[in-house]
């Protein structure tokens, strides 16, 4: 399939040059997909021939608005862009009946059939169809399910987060947690359609793109559940009209106002005192979280009448606030309080090795006499043991102690080692909803909407940063918005023109609180001078307690803004349904690094056997500091055109086919402050050298300063950089490729002819734009414009001294890691396929089965160029003691094949995955009360890796090493939505009865899934390849499922890999708990008069209060190695009211 699909991408290139013309004139004004729908027909008489000329009466009951046209030579009609909502078709011909076809469900996206049959007769007798409320898909292959109306209504939804519904469709693996957070910016989005990575959909709200291409890869917006329409999730095979994203095509439509007023006030309510309390706070004696959660709001919607004709504007307004007080859980592995004073006798075997595995401490090896004589004093000597693990008082480091006397790492205060706390997370948000629809004549439509964020949100640990405490903390505010202005206008019955243009943005402001500056005590010197907050560094303690403390990068800002245009024309000729046209979007970037100037220390292990102790004794296994320009300003541009037909062979074959150009220059920096390592650049005669400390020599060969920049009188090691925008080298520092076509191809045939089975099948090819942030990171990471030295094995008290020897650089010039991206760059293409049938039981039931795969190439991966060679006999030494070297640890930085610089992990776009799947799904609507969907998936998805950028795989040697299960591979999901209306009371004699206890509706969504993949780390880096690998333990035995919280795996299957040994286990190899989890709520409308009403809600999110495991501790050498320390959400309850007109 993939190789059909390349040959007709590569055949297309100088093909159709006439269709870049036309789409170059047309381009104007994007809606990368429209908020609206189309509805499309044939008139045949009672003998089954065309009715040409026959008059087509659209109304939309809704607003009252009539969109007309007329039919064919071929007896075929289409009417495009109409708003979603509720029509009426009105067929007339001169000698029949007029058909009219009542209660046609419009949803967006939607292509609905709408044939008539006339019976001959006078035109002033007419003949009635109520359509069916469920419809089979029978013009169209695209694999698609909308969220209607009432799901988007009556479901509910933890903290009111609409997204979640996306989740109900087949082929749907979501990771977004049970209760999010109510700010775009922080929401995790983290659902994988059809195996594709999440990075890869795109939302839409209104037709126009509402997706951080800036690299947040976010909803731009946090849309309010009651200014939503409904959304259409398109999970494979959509239109050539749509495109720049492989995966999940999320269109969302807001409310629009109507022929009356209508509008709304409400509040939700969340709070501690209404929810059970987590299965490990019970455990652990502890209180449940704070949680304070209130959503309010209101809307209002109807007719402007003085503007223009009378009721041909309507308006929507929708606002809400959210305010939030969450108690944020940490539950988390500390430190041993004998540890901390440098006891650590219990590791001992003699001691039963109680909190962790066994280990002797030993000496560091150093050859400084300064440090070898200090050791002296306790009777101590390079490579020897610490007697009974214990630390000498005069050795513990002073600069770690006044750290943990400042907090930094809290002691133990739960069962079992644990840190619990509370740290609570205040968000305030305000949402804003605003649409305008207004027709011009009878021939012009206009809309435009605007939805507005405003919010701040305080977070400890820090946002984006991580770290195991609640030490320090960050406050983000942020303004965002997405608007859309769209037009389209009849320019004849069979043409349409659709004109749109979007503006989006967003404004971070992060501000930081708690300890993140430099205690009493503390003297640790800078390299530069850039420190102007006093932040402390970041640290990182290793095995066996795997603990952090993260201080942020704080005050930071980042402006995004995107701009979007498209031009399109529908055409009906015969019987093609034809669409064509262009579009085009600029996005820019403007962004503070992410770097603190503080620095970051690592303590592995590999001094003393135990990353803890080496931080108590002040020997670092790795130090890191940044000094750099302090934005970066990225720009994108894309370019798209496309031509689409939906080919109506016969009254039962549909060929829909189409192509697309995807023109995706990469992004690139405005101010051409980024660079990039180009292996054919570097210059082995020009390779650095090395002074006795490990720095290097600045007067050496490979260093210059470069004019032009802010940094222009430092000296910097330029061996195989490139300059964006010097020297021949693209602004955006790599290729750009521009045989980009995406073929699109699909069927639908009705088997019996009578709109009741369908078959439908479809392949395309599509293109993905990677955001901007590996941009971002090269600009933030590399020299000239950024220098980030990483010395290992330094003394804590002075990072510029190695402890192995003692020497100290003067001018404090190390190797660089550096950030790179392949300049081959090729784009990530997708080749999607189905083949499914959908079966109409009943005029409001549809059952659907169908097969789903895809295949994904040039997926980005990163690989260290820069490690040890496989054969490097120096590699024991470079492990160190981690692999119980008993010399002092060699620099690795010595033995890499690109001398002068650390890891080079260029972004290549190599990966491959693939996906296949069963997917059923059955929908009902009003069934016996009852309105139902529900779907079944049984897929495998696999990849190298699931990432996207700047994700490494474990083996650069051998990239297909990873290549496995996905960690989002599900194989088995089954959801089902539902909403019933109890049928009890509702005609009892007793008017009190049925009022309280009559009109009850239930829903609720059930969902059942096996756990997700994981991989059994083999504990720390003892491969000695000098970083930019990650090990994996050995299987010793079968693994088997004990399946409690205490081993859920058999931990005796795995053992630590030997040193400079691969690990024998395959990445993904163990399988996290499965989930069964019912969300129910229980509301009734009380009729206040005619036109209003009251509705009380109740609902509850894992109703039966069934306890679901987290994911186990997967690092061999892990204390709870094993062990799951984590839940989701226990039963919470959320208690609503509106008042409805």
């Amino acid at each position: 399939m993939h190789k059909v699909f390349f040959a007709i991408s590569r055949y297309s290139k100088g093909r159709i040059p006439f269709l870049l013309m036309i789409g170059l004139v047309l381009m104007g004004t994007l809606a990368y997909g429209q908020g609206t729908a189309s509805i499309v027909g044939t008139v045949t008489d009672p003998s089954g021939a065309a009715v040409p000329n026959a008059k087509i009466l659209i109304t939309n009951t809704e607003t009252g608005l009539v969109r007309s046209t007329t039919t064919n030579s071929t007896g075929s009609f289409a009417a495009r862009e109409l708003a979603i909502g509720q029509y009426n078709v009105r067929v007339e011909a001169a000698g029949f009946k007029a058909s009219e076809r009542t209660g046609i469900t419009l949803n967006v996206n939607d292509t609905v059939r709408a044939d008539a049959g006339l019976q001959v007769g006078e035109s002033r007798e007419s003949v009635t169809i109520e359509a069916n409320a469920v419809q089979v898909q029978a013009d169209t292959n695209e694999v698609s399910q909308t969220i209607t109306a009432a799901q988007v209504s009556d479901l509910a939804t933890n903290g009111r987060n609409v997204i979640q519904l996306a989740a109900l469709v087949p082929g749907a693996a979501s990771n977004i947690p049970d209760f999010d957070t109510p700010m775009a910016q922080t929401q995790n989005r983290a659902i994988q359609f059809n195996g594709q990575r999440s990075d890869h959909n795109n939302w839409l709200i209104n037709g126009g793109e509402a997706y951080d291409r800036g690299g947040g890869g976010i909803l731009i917006v946090s849309p309010s559940q009651d200014s939503l329409q409904e959304f259409k999730v398109m999970t494979s095979n959509y239109a050539a009209d749509l495109g720049q994203s492989s995966g999940g095509m999320i269109s969302m439509a807001t409310k629009s106002g109507t022929k009356k007023f209508h509008g709304g006030l409400w509040e939700y309510v969340r709070n501690d005192a209404f929810d059970a309390n987590t299965f490990f706070a019970n455990l652990n004696g502890q209180h449940k979280p704070e949680l304070r959660y209130n959503t309010f709001g209101g809307n209002i919607g109807g007719p402007i009448p003085k503007i223009g004709h009378e009721k041909k504007t309507f308006f929507f307004y929708n606002q809400e606030w959210r305010r939030e007080v969450n108690g944020n859980q940490i539950n988390a592995s500390s430190v041993p309080v004998a540890a901390r004073g440098g006891d650590f006798s219990y590791l001992l075997p003699a001691n039963g090795c109680t909190g962790g595995s066994c280990v002797q401490l030993k000496v560091p090896q150093t050859t400084d006499p300064a440090e070898t004589a200090k050791l002296a004093q306790y009777g101590l000597t390079p490579g020897g043991i610490i007697p009974n693990n214990v630390i000498p008082s005069g050795l513990i480091n002073s600069n770690a102690n006044a750290l943990l006397k400042a907090g930094l790492f809290p002691a133990a205060n739960a069962a079992n080692n644990l840190y619990y706390a509370v740290a609570n997370q205040l968000t305030f948000y305000r949402e804003e909803t605003f649409r305008v629809d207004h027709q011009i004549g009878s021939k012009m439509n206009l809309m435009g909407s605007l939805l507005y964020d405003n919010g701040s949100q305080t977070q400890s640990p820090p946002l984006w940063a991580g770290g195991t405490y609640a030490t320090a903390g960050s406050i983000m505010a942020v303004p965002s918005w997405a608007g859309v202005v769209h037009a389209t206008y009849t320019i004849s019955p069979t043409l349409l023109n659709e004109a749109a243009f979007n503006y989006n943005g967003n404004d971070l402001n992060i501000t930081d609180f708690g300890l993140y500056q430099k205690p009493s005590g503390y003297t640790v010197p800078n390299f530069f001078t850039a420190n102007k907050d006093n932040k402390l560094p970041g640290i990182s303690i290793g095995s066996p307690y795997n603990v952090s403390y993260t201080p942020g990068w704080w005050p930071w800002n980042n402006t995004w803004r995107s701009w979007q245009g498209k031009d399109d024309f529908s055409w009906t000729h015969g019987k093609h349904n034809l669409k064509f046209g262009a579009s085009w979007m600029h996005t820019h970037k403007w962004q503070q690094f992410q770097l603190n100037a503080g620095g970051q220390f690592n303590f592995n292990s590999a001094a003393t056997g135990n990353g803890f102790a080496d931080f108590l004794m002040g020997f670092a296994s790795s130090y890191s500091e940044p000094a750099s320009v302090d934005y970066v300003h990225i720009s994108t541009n894309n370019y798209n055109l496309y031509a689409m037909d939906d080919w109506r062979v016969s009254n039962r074959l549909t060929l829909n086919l189409g192509i697309r150009w995807e023109g995706i220059p990469h992004a690139y920096d405005s101010d051409k402050t980024a660079s990039n390592f180009y292996p054919n650049l570097y210059n082995p005669a020009q390779a650095a050298t090395f002074l006795p400390s490990g720095a290097l020599d600045t007067n050496g060969p490979g260093f210059a300063t470069v004019s032009g920049i802010a940094l222009s009188s430092v000296k910097f090691y330029l061996n195989g950089i490139g300059i964006a925008g010097r020297n021949g080298i693209p602004n955006g520092l790599v290729n750009n490729h521009w045989n980009t076509f995406a073929p699109r191809i699909g069927f639908a045939y009705d088997l019996t002819g009578r709109q009741k089975t369908v078959l439908r099948a479809g392949a395309g090819m599509f293109y993905e734009r990677i955001g901007g942030n590996e941009e971002y990171n090269m600009g933030q990471n590399n020299v000239p414009f950024a220098y980030q030295p990483a010395p290992t094995n330094v003394y804590f008290d002075n990072p510029s001294t190695s402890y192995t020897s003692g020497q100290t650089a003067a001018t404090p010039y190390f190797p660089a890691n550096v950030t790179t991206v392949d300049a081959a760059y090729k784009i990530p293409t997708a080749i999607q396929w189905s083949l499914g049938i959908q079966h109409q039981l009943r005029d409001n039931a549809v059952l659907s089965v169908a097969y789903v795969g895809n295949s994904n190439y040039h997926q980005s991966e990163g690989i260290n160029i820069n490690t040890l060679a496989q054969n490097d006999p120096n590699r024991l030494g470079v492990c160190g003691g981690t692999c119980g070297y008993t010399g002092a640890a060699l620099n690795a930085n010595l033995y890499r094949p690109y001398q002068g610089w650390g890891n080079i992990a260029p972004m290549v776009l190599g990966a491959n995955s693939n996906y296949n799947s069963l997917q059923v799904s059955f929908r009902a609507t009003a069934w016996k009360n009852l309105t139902l969907n529900s779907t079944y998936t049984w897929s495998h998805a696999f990849d190298i890796i699931d990432g996207e950028i700047f994700s490494n795989v474990s083996n650069p040697f051998n990239a297909r090493w990873d290549y496995g299960p996905a960690g989002f591979d599900r194989r088995q999901i089954s959801v089902t939505s539902f909403i019933y209306r109890i049928p009890l009371f509702q005609t009892s004699g007793s008017q009190a009865l049925k009022t309280a206890l009559g009109g009850w509706e239930l829903s609720g969504i059930a969902l059942f899934e096996s756990g997700t993949p994981v991989s059994v780390s083999g504990g720390p880096d003892n491969l000695g390849y000098g970083g930019g690998t990650s090990n994996r333990a050995d299987v010793v035995a079968p693994v088997t499922y004990p399946g409690t919280r205490f081993q859920w795996f058999s931990t005796s299957s795995f053992a630590k890999p030997g040193p400079l040994q691969w690990g024998t286990a395959a990445r993904n190899d163990v399988v996290t708990p499965g989930r069964n989890n019912w969300n129910v709520a229980l509301f009734k409308a009380f009729q206040v008069k005619e036109n209003a009403r009251f509705e009380f809600r109740a609902e509850t999110f894992n109703t039966f209060n069934h306890t679901q495991f987290g994911s186990p501790s997967t690092s061999v050498t892990a204390a709870n190695f094993g062990q799951i320390t984590s839940t989701f959400n226990p039963r919470t309850l959320q208690l609503g009211a509106k008042f409805l007109f």
